[in-house]
């Protein structure tokens, strides 16, 4: 590993230092409230969830989400930005799942640090072990963001999330909470009756595209990736135009990743975790607290 540290180094370290200062919140909150799952969340983030509440959409990867519970995905997410020309001030376009929540606040944390405009709308379905727990669901992490002063804007729309993103295999009382949760927010309800109703809404919700430096998607709900082979297939991590093996067709409806990747505009898809930190050697084992700035993510390549 190069010694020589990246251009935006600095924003990278704050970027993850604000990533631990807002699990920290999250963490004490959960802490006092008894929501910690001591077994899976051994190491105390309070990121992790149980493996299935009334809101649980799909089956999830335990190891995936504390892999995801990592500062340095927040600095990595800050070094494509900047790869991609995005500067203080720029506009991004962001779509959130409760399945990752510290992914999230990876992507927060980036648009902090860089003094970034986001647009953010937030899916609140989570898979397993993700933000599922009824009491603490993603909705309810950003207003404690907002409560403290760590963020000044949060959602701007909120859907359900599940399948076709309207909370397609959800009871009754799965989606009542999650409906309680979005309507007690500030978000609006991006109330969908298809999966093409709720990609519709969303890109009208965002406005002209050309506007964006870059798309931000977390997780892989099907508003994102449509509904079909291709986006499932597209690789996860900084994607600057479609690959050139594709065609990449989603084959029956495209999600929003096709709509940002067919304006040119460069898309950062966090799916896959394992590949990624993989990639970039942040660190796979699990910690109860892991210094950033140590890891290959802040440094230039050889």
């Amino acid at each position: 590993m190069s010694s020589t540290p990246h251009p935006a180094a600095d924003q990278m370290l704050a970027a993850a230092r604000w990533w631990v200062d807002a699990c920290r919140i999250i963490r004490e909150v959960k802490q006092d409230s008894g929501l910690i799952n001591q077994e899976a969340d051994s190491s105390g983030t309070g990121l992790i969830g149980v493996e299935y509440t009334p809101i649980t959409t799909t089956l999830g990867s335990l190891k995936a989400k504390q892999i995801s519970e990592n500062p340095d995905f927040a600095a990595l997410i800050v070094r494509w930005l900047w790869s991609v020309g995005v500067r203080k001030g720029d506009r991004v376009a962001v779509s959130l799942s409760g399945s990752f929540p510290g992914l999230n606040l990876a992507v927060l944390a980036a648009v902090h640090a860089m003094h970034l405009h986001a647009i953010i709308i937030s899916s609140l379905g989570s898979s397993s072990w993700g933000a599922n727990q009824p009491e603490m669901t993603w909705a309810d992490m950003e207003k404690l963001l907002l409560d403290k002063g760590m963020i000044s804007e949060g959602s701007a729309a909120m859907t359900m999330g599940g399948g076709g993103d309207w909370g397609g295999g959800l009871s009754l009382d799965g989606k009542e909470i999650l409906f309680n949760k979005i309507r007690k927010s500030k978000a609006k309800f991006l109330d969908a009756e298809s999966l093409d109703q709720a990609i519709g809404m969303k890109l009208k919700l965002y406005g002209d595209l050309d506007q964006y430096k870059c798309f931000i998607n977390v997780g892989g709900g099907q508003a994102a990736l449509g509904r079909g082979p291709g986006g499932r297939s597209l690789p996860t991590g900084l994607l600057k135009r479609f690959p050139e093996d594709g065609p990449y067709e989603s084959g029956e409806v495209d999600g929003l990743v096709f709509y940002f990747l067919r304006q040119h505009i460069p898309v950062i898809h966090l799916l896959e975790i394992h590949r990624i930190a993989k990639d970039w050697g942040i660190s796979t084992s699990w910690k109860p607290y892991i210094e950033p700035g140590k890891s290959q993510v802040y440094f230039m390549e050889k």
